[in-house]
């Protein structure tokens, strides 16, 4: 069972950055214009700041090459 039956009181004492909207938790995962498009208001899109990290490390590996 989600929180061990706990209320919503216990879960947002526990979950403190779930509830902050600006500059909040998402904002550590999408870029700004993500979160503010249509596309992300209508379904699930996959964090971009990690892939853009990621394919930047990718990048510099292949030019080592």
């Amino acid at each position: 069972m989600c929180c061990d039956g706990l209320g919503w009181g216990e879960f947002a004492r526990r979950n403190p950055d779930l509830l902050i909207w600006k500059e909040g938790i998402l904002t550590r995962y999408y870029r700004e214009s993500t979160l503010t498009s249509d596309r992300a208001r209508n379904v699930f899109v996959l964090p971009d700041k990690s892939i853009e990290q990621e394919t930047s490390l990718v990048e510099v590996a292949r030019d080592r090459r």
